[in-house]
Parts: structure tokens; sequence; C-alpha cells
């Protein structure tokens, strides 16, 4: 924690390494007047701030069969996976389960062997589906916040390079992730103000961003997200959401060993109650393809105070891919109308094919 007021510079850790790194469990306060910065232009591109399993490597799963007790309806699943590596009380990733119902982020409850491990689910059902499909699992990490009435300072470091590459010049990347909290605001970010993915329940409240790129930039899969109070000012997309990342493959989030992990449906995304003072692209930006699904989004009180370029929403698909759109929500529009743009845009971007239900 930084609770005395001042501006504390953050050395960087080294080539492919991040400076601050967020465990499982944790707050990280920045008190009144506290600016931490990370290393300025002409240094190494690291990420200032990452979550510690955020480059993990996947392990391949098995199978997983659980058992369920009377209501409330507790799951404990048993999970086979050959030296999985995980401890009593890490949090594990569980992607690929074509059911959908194991996939998401879970609290390790035993280990009893070096290739077992069990979790509880909770209130879903008193008869679960088997496990289906090709399972991955990663270490993950959950329940961490971001919080206080500081400022974050990316000292505008365009600087790609190392192991890395263009990942460095992000303040923020979340990966991996389930039940955490920003509540910070963001300035002079060289790319994205916050860059998540995989990511389940987060709450964002960051309070004012100052970015020449996006603001909150999500790539799937993503389920249940809350965007609430945000002022920006942005050189590109306030908010973007990505179910595929096929044109930005410089950026992908990648293992440690350089598979790329992001990728997948993005559902029940709540953005509410935002302020926009410069954006030189959409406000919001829904995006999908690869047979993706974004769904369940509810964009409400979005108000621009200058007539800048670029729609408000837009929906979008790659290629000549496929995607869908399905209950889509944005109600309560103020300020200024879009100079060049629109209020609603669809892009195809190509031969795609692209289903809307409920819009």
């Amino acid at each position: 924690n930084f609770s005395s007021p001042g501006v504390y510079n953050i050395s960087s850790g080294g080539l492919g390494t991040s400076i601050l790194n967020m465990p499982s469990d944790t707050t990280f306060y920045l008190g009144n007047g506290v600016t931490i910065r990370g290393p300025g232009v002409g240094t190494n591109g690291v990420p200032l701030i990452v979550n510690s399993n955020w480059r993990s490597n996947s392990v391949s799963v098995a199978s997983i069969t659980s058992s369920t007790s009377s209501a409330p309806y507790v799951t404990t699943a048993t999970l086979t996976a050959t030296s999985h590596g995980f401890l009593v009380d890490d949090y594990v990733l569980i992607k690929g389960d074509t059911s959908g119902y194991y996939n998401g982020v879970w609290k390790v409850l035993t280990v009893p062997t070096s290739g077992t491990l069990t979790f509880q689910m909770y209130g879903l059902t008193t008869t679960p589906p088997d496990a289906s499909g090709t399972i991955i699992a990663y270490k993950a990490n959950a329940n961490f916040k971001i919080l206080g009435e500081g400022v974050i300072d990316g000292q505008n470091n365009t600087t790609n390079g190392g192991e890395l590459g263009q990942l460095g010049v992000y303040p923020i990347i979340f990966n991996k992730v389930a039940d955490y909290e920003i509540n910070i605001p963001v300035t002079r970010a060289a790319k994205f103000g916050i860059y998540y993915g995989n990511t389940y329940r987060a709450k964002f409240n960051p309070g004012t961003y100052k970015t020449p790129s996006d603001g909150i930039h999500g790539v799937g899969p993503i389920q249940s997200v809350s965007i609430d109070g945000f002022y920006a000012a942005t050189g590109d997309d306030t908010i973007a959401l990505l179910a595929n990342n096929t044109n930005f493959t410089s950026i992908d989030l990648k293992d440690a060993n350089g598979t790329v992990n992001s990728n997948g449906n993005i559902y029940d995304i709540d953005i509410n109650n935002i302020q926009i003072s410069a954006s030189g692209g959409r406000i919001v930006l829904l995006q999908t393809g690869q047979g993706y699904t974004v769904g369940r989004v509810s964009c409400r009180n979005i108000k621009r105070q200058s007539s800048l370029s670029g729609a408000y929403l837009t929906l979008d698909i790659q290629g000549s891919e496929t995607g869908a759109f399905e209950d889509i929500v944005y109600d309560g529009l103020y300020g200024n109308e879009p100079l060049n743009g629109a209020f609603l845009q669809m892009g195809l971007g190509g031969a795609g094919l692209l289903n809307i239900t409920n819009l």
C-alpha cells in the first residue's frame, strides 16, 4: 500500500517481467495524493500492474466428475490431470468444457493426489452434466482489489520490445482472473488504460482515464462485468469488448509458452454512467467472430461532452467469419452527436455473417 502523498517511480524488473504482481486475496491501496509511475519512454516495455498468474501455462484435463448434495445444491467436482501442480486454496480457471457447466474460475478445495484436485460450485443443479470437449486448466487469480484516491501514471511509455512485445505498453493487464475490482484513475497510458481477458465477475469504477488509445479493453471469454462511473478522454474506443481478437494478434494475451488464450464468448456486461470529454473512436465497441457470441450487454446513461468522430455503439464482426449479438440494450444517450460517425454503426469488415437477436 502507498498511503503517504507523493510520486513513486517504480522501476522495471527487466524484460519479460511486470513491475507489480497482484496475488489472490489482496487489496492494493493508493492514498490521496499518491501517484505511482511506471518506467518512462525509452525503457523496456513492461506492464506496471498484472495479476501474478496472468501468463500461466495450461494443463490438459483428462476428466471432470462431480457429485451434488441436496439444496442448496453444492457440487463437488473432481478434476483429473497429470501432474497439475495446484495446491489447496489456489484458483483454477477451466476452459473448453462444451457443456459450459465447469468453465470459470474456482477455488481448489482439496488436492488428493498430484493428478487430482477438487473444487466446489454452488446453487446450480442437482444433476450436473459430465464435462466434455478438449478441456484445459490454468492457475488463476481471484478476490483482489485496487482502490483509493491516488493515480496510476503510465508515463506514455510507448517502448515495445523484449519478450512481451507490444504488451509492454499497457499499464494494467489482468488475465485468468475472477472476483476483482478496480477503483482508481489511470493517466498517460501509451495504449489501453486496462487490458483484461479470461475474466469472470469484475467491477470497474475507475474514475478518470486519459489514454491515446482505448480506455478499458477486454477480450473474451468474459462474464459478469460491471463498468460504472467512468470519465474518459481517449484517443480511440472508450470501452471495447472483443470476443474475437483476430485482427489484433500483435497484442494477443498469451501464456508464458506463447500459446494464445484470448478468444471466447462475452456475456452479462453492465455499462453505466459514462462521460466522454474526448474520443477518437467508438464509445462502446462490441466485436465478434469465429462463431462466438456477445450477449446480455446493457449500456445506459452515456453522455458525450464533445462532437468528435466515432459512433456511440458499434457492432462489428471480423472478415469472413460468423458471430452473434444477443440482447443488447443501449438506453440513455446524452450530449453532442458524432461529427463523422453515427449513433449506431454495424460494420461487417468483409463477407462475414452477423446474427443479431433482440437489439
